[in-house]
């Protein structure tokens, strides 16, 4: 496909028994000057039960009660394959789609080489799957639009994102073995702290259902709703204990951090940490459907 606009490399992950998802996404990025790469996603109906055990072991899973489905360790196998391919490649930024996207009129303007991000940035997110209102701590304009951070729930959804090349180096070694689902390992605080910022409104917009089973099911088992527990006051003893060691916890989790990283490394942490704590305190809260992918001036100039 020929380039109609000078942007960074951009990947679509499509699987091969959806033509009409492709044929889809192809005239959406089409009408919009985009070209892309697309990338065979890997189909969970191919996998056995024992690479799926291999991929995310039982034993690190973090929720020991509940196992993917195969179609989740397919989707996430997919997303690290795109993530090896753009570093072997030595590209320093590209962006990384699904194909279940309706994009806002200006995405394209997001894939510009020249556009400026953080220093610091490992990803930019595009979108966030199955969003409600969220608390942003806006950080200046990005094209039309507000770069921001969100300070929870922010790391839902992987249909729409930009990694740079800093973000792939990070990302690649916390990838494996699978411990969560995609989105939440890759940009949440699983395993690292990465740096993770928002374009507000999204100028993207994951459509309901997928081929890859992301949004038809997450799990392998299905557990029934638990009985309500009658909630018991514990005595005073086992209170104060838990008392001081939620006191405790913040000290040590620091001190194991300039243990293993470094006085720099965690300094930066804990700054981020408290940009977050602040996107909680003072962030602007966000309603559902200004977050979507219309196109509006500025997300400031919104109505109450």
């Amino acid at each position: 496909m020929k380039n109609v606009v000078d942007h960074i490399p951009v990947f679509l992950i499509n699987l091969d028994r959806a033509p009409h998802r492709l044929a889809r996404m192809d005239e959406k990025l089409r009408s919009l000057g985009i070209a892309y790469e697309r990338f065979a996603a890997i189909d969970g109906r191919t996998l056995s039960p024992d690479f799926v055990e291999a991929f995310a072991p039982r034993a690190t899973w973090t929720k020991a009660t509940k196992r993917p489905i195969a179609n989740e360790v397919a989707c996430f196998h997919s997303h690290l394959s795109v993530l090896q391919i753009i570093r072997d490649r030595g590209y320093e930024r590209a962006c990384v789609l699904e194909d279940d996207l309706d994009f806002a009129p200006d995405f394209g303007t997001f894939l510009d080489p020249t556009l400026q991000l953080p220093a610091d940035t490992d990803f930019l997110k595009l979108e966030v799957a199955k969003f409600r209102q969220l608390k942003v701590l806006p950080l200046g304009p990005i094209g039309v639009r507000t770069l921001g951070l969100i300070s929870q729930d922010g790391d839902a959804g992987a249909a729409a994102y930009i990694v740079t090349a800093l973000g792939a180096r990070n990302l690649l070694p916390q990838l494996k073995p699978m411990v969560n689902f995609y989105d939440h390992q890759a940009f949440g605080a699983v395993t690292w702290k990465p740096r993770v910022y928002h374009v507000i409104p999204f100028p993207a917009h994951q459509e309901d259902g997928s081929e890859m089973g992301r949004a038809a099911e997450h799990w392998v088992s299905r557990s029934k709703t638990p009985e309500r527990k009658v909630r018991t006051r514990k005595p005073f003893h086992r209170r104060m204990k838990s008392s001081i060691k939620k006191r405790m916890s913040f000290p040590r989790k620091v001190a194991g951090y300039v243990r293993l990283h470094g006085i720099w490394v965690t300094a930066g942490l804990l700054f981020r940490a408290k940009l977050m704590e602040r996107a909680e305190l003072v962030g602007e809260l966000y309603r559902p459907h200004e977050l979507n992918a219309s196109c509006s001036p500025s997300p400031r100039n919104r109505n109450p």
